[in-house]
């Protein structure tokens, strides 16, 4: 054990302290530790396994939390609980072979799995377990870690073929939780070099609204196309329109059409004019036609959007992930706007806002309150050219490869990420026979983008930490119950 006194000053990052931040994450690593309570059982680090390892040997719903603030608070914790609740609803309907476990492979779930989740009771039983495990992390954590906190729910079948009807008493029987708790040093945001490197490598994940301990092993098979220096694989159904990453959800910030149009015009009418001698009226150049598509331009600027950008992500309805951050992005931006103008040269226009759908509250928020457009559209590969940046979001990256470092045989340090800009992604040139071949067999189309974030991607960085702060949730909630 040991004790860091440093702070980095991520507006003034030189080479120099991007150095010493990947020096202190290996430091720390090296002294990082574990801890699992499960059905009343505390594990120490030895005892404890790598959470990936903890979650491909357990099935059930989970959900990845971590602290913030020198481990003074959770990020978005109720939140987080809420979709877990959900997240066991769904696949005791949906697919209860991914929730369920029991001792005996005969048994098989009733016809009527689905369950009544109260999410007081499932919080009831989190905070018993946190209870028990949390004052012993924070105990052992040095002062430069945070927490990542793993909160796995599986459902006893012997239980649940006993019960004849299922109330709120008898949940507490049926669900079994498991708390893995891990100390890590999260990667600063913004340091040269640590940006991500994505591949587009496997299909849509099934029943991809929940999250569930499964898809850790199921998407093992798809690390036998991960180049080297990839650090995210992402999904497609078709190897054009890209849905989210295994762990991550994805965004790109790209051009409005429109306004390449409009550039088009322009540039064409000068040629015209220049080397053609077809005389255009000078009005033209001043004030030059303004494309629109669909109305979307009309209402950009009745929005208030003031970037020639716009963000997009895959919708659920393609087979996403809700995730916890993505809904914090999109809930600055997806609300239903009615514009109403009065009459007068000097009056303004008044804006009324109703907000949409709440599972998609959050990356759209932050961005309607600056002004960013976002549209929920799968991003296209063949409209990267008009790319500008792109990121990921997750709070629940289980690993991430720190990209052009070695800490001795391609091992990888642990983090989870709020937000990371991306440095790179690359696309097989051919989609259908990937997943016969292995990554050196695949021939790759790439698009690389700056080293740092870009100005959009930082913008929506910088608002999404201060709703963390606001909706932060204190350990002291848990642990002195």
């Amino acid at each position: 054990m040991f004790k860091v006194d440093a702070i980095i000053d991520i507006n003034q990052v030189t080479v120099d302290s991007t150095v010493f931040h990947l020096w202190l994450l290996w430091k720390v690593r090296m002294s990082s530790s574990r801890f699992l309570f499960s059905n009343g059982i505390l594990s120490n680090t030895l005892d404890t396994p790598p959470v990936k390892l903890f979650l491909e040997a357990q099935p059930g719903a989970y959900t990845t939390s971590r602290t913030h603030n020198n481990a003074s608070c959770f990020l978005f914790w109720e939140r987080h609980m809420k979709r877990l609740s959900e997240s066991i609803r769904i696949l005791s309907t949906l697919a209860p072979h991914l929730l369920f476990k029991s001792n005996n492979s005969a048994i098989a779930p009733p016809s009527w799995t689905t369950l009544p989740i109260w999410q007081p009771t499932l919080q009831m039983l989190v905070d018993d377990s946190m209870q028990k495990v949390m004052p012993i992390a924070i105990k052992e954590r040095v002062d430069c870690q945070e927490l990542a906190v793993t909160t796995l729910v599986s459902g006893n079948l012997e239980e649940l073929n006993a019960c004849e009807t299922i109330d709120e008493d008898r949940v507490g029987k049926i669900l079994d939780v498991h708390v893995h708790i891990e100390t890590y040093v999260p990667p600063a945001f913004g340091i040269l070099g640590n940006g991500a490197h994505l591949a587009l490598a496997g299909y849509g994940r099934h029943v991809a609204i929940a999250k569930y301990s499964d898809w850790v092993r199921i998407r093992k098979s798809l690390e036998k196309l991960r180049p080297p220096s990839v650090t995210e694989l992402l999904l497609s159904n078709d190897g054009n329109h890209i849905l989210e990453g295994c762990v991550t959800n994805f965004f790109v910030v790209c051009c409005k059409v429109s306004m390449i149009l409009n550039m088009a015009y322009y540039i064409l009418a000068y040629i015209l004019c220049t080397f053609f001698f077809i005389r255009i009226p000078t009005a033209y150049f001043a004030s030059p036609p303004q494309l629109e598509l669909n109305g979307q331009d009309s209402d950009d600027k009745a929005n208030g959007n003031k970037y020639p950008f716009e963000v997009q992500t895959a919708p659920l309805s393609d087979g996403v992930l809700p995730g916890i951050i993505r809904q914090v992005v999109i809930e600055k931006i997806k609300h239903r706007m009615e514009v109403k103008k009065k009459n007068g040269n000097k009056k303004k226009n008044l804006v009324v806002i109703e907000p949409l759908r709440s599972d998609l509250y959050y990356v759209s928020r932050v961005c309607r309150s600056e002004g960013i457009p976002i549209r929920e559209v799968a991003p296209s590969w063949s409209e990267h050219g008009i790319w500008e940046e792109a990121f990921i979001t997750s709070i629940s990256s289980l690993f991430s490869l720190i990209s052009n470092v070695n800490l001795g045989t391609n091992d990888v340090v642990g983090g989870l990420r709020i937000l990371q800009h991306v440095e790179s992604i690359q696309v097989p040139t051919e989609w259908q026979s990937i997943h016969s071949k292995t990554w050196k067999d695949i021939s790759w189309t790439k698009k690389q983008f700056q080293g740092r974030p870009g100005m959009i991607t930082t913008i929506i960085q910088e608002k999404i930490m201060e709703k963390a702060t606001l909706e932060g949730y204190s350990i002291s909630n848990i642990c002195k119950r």
